[in-house]
């Protein structure tokens, strides 16, 4: 698998080209958008701040994103297996067709839109800091006063 990674890189372009990677791994990069991603099958962004749009991953079967507090949208993720969201802003889920498993701790927001996941096998939600709703239309949770959802059979 053909990777980089990439750590505190400073702005030298609005967007960075990282073109015909597999695996991307940024660490503390400031940018505004990466290019074309249509290889990615595997994205790691950590406190990428100033990052505010992703491309299209249509293969992107791995997403992790933490502490990136400007990106509040996810593109289409229609062979996403896991994602991992910490620390942001994101307050929609796209459909995760494909989604093994979903881990999602410390989103602030209004709400937080879940889609469908009829193939995920463990959901994982902590310490959600949401002014209003929680919304998983396939799932039955069971939720604490910190804001802990677990998923239940039901």
């Amino acid at each position: 698998m053909l990777s980089i990674t990439l750590e505190n890189l400073k702005r030298t372009e609005q967007i960075l080209r990282v073109n015909g990677f597999e695996k991307i791994v940024l660490r503390n990069c400031d940018i505004q958008t990466i290019s074309s991603l249509d290889a990615c099958k595997e994205l790691h962004l950590h406190k990428c701040r100033s990052l505010e749009f992703l491309p299209p991953l249509p293969n992107c079967e791995k997403l992790t994103i933490d502490m990136c507090f400007n990106l509040k949208t996810l593109p289409e993720l229609p062979k996403c297996r896991f994602l991992t969201l910490s620390l942001t802003d994101i307050e929609k889920v796209p459909a995760l067709p494909h989604c093994k498993s979903l881990n999602i701790s410390h989103v602030k927001g209004e709400r937080m839109v879940l889609p469908d996941l009829p193939k995920c096998e463990k959901v994982v939600l902590y310490g959600l800091m949401l002014e209003k709703d929680l919304i998983m239309p396939s799932l039955q949770y069971e939720s604490d006063v910190a804001g802990t959802a677990e998923k239940r059979n039901a």
